[in-house]
């Protein structure tokens, strides 16, 4: 994943060349801590038909895009770790499963 400064770097970069070319200021934190605002900001970008300008806003989508891709496997992480937390070796390879699970009841 790119860090941190790298993601900056870029925010700024979008900055300057937007206040260039079109007047426009952008709220630098804001385009790193909102992913739906930074996706306007380089909306934004290919609406200038500027390739240096779409070139770094296309850089800044794939930090959202790995930044998503991270969240995903963090979120599942959790998953198996909590799924995993409910799960004993029993004997003879058998798994004893706590919590809530009751074995059938018999007929």
């Amino acid at each position: 994943m790119l860090s941190a400064i790298h993601r900056l770097q870029l925010a700024a970069r979008i900055h300057l060349a937007l206040r260039q070319r079109r007047g426009e200021r952008i709220e630098v934190p804001r385009m790193l801590r909102e992913p739906g605002y930074a996706r306007e900001v380089i909306e934004r970008c290919h609406d200038c038909a500027d390739f240096p300008l779409a070139a770094l806003a296309d850089a800044f989508g794939d930090t959202l895009a790995a930044g998503d891709a991270q969240r995903e496997l963090d979120r599942a992480a959790v998953a198996t770790r909590a799924a995993l937390a409910c799960i004993e070796p029993g004997r003879e390879g058998a798994v004893i499963v706590r919590g809530d699970a009751r074995p059938p009841a018999a007929a």
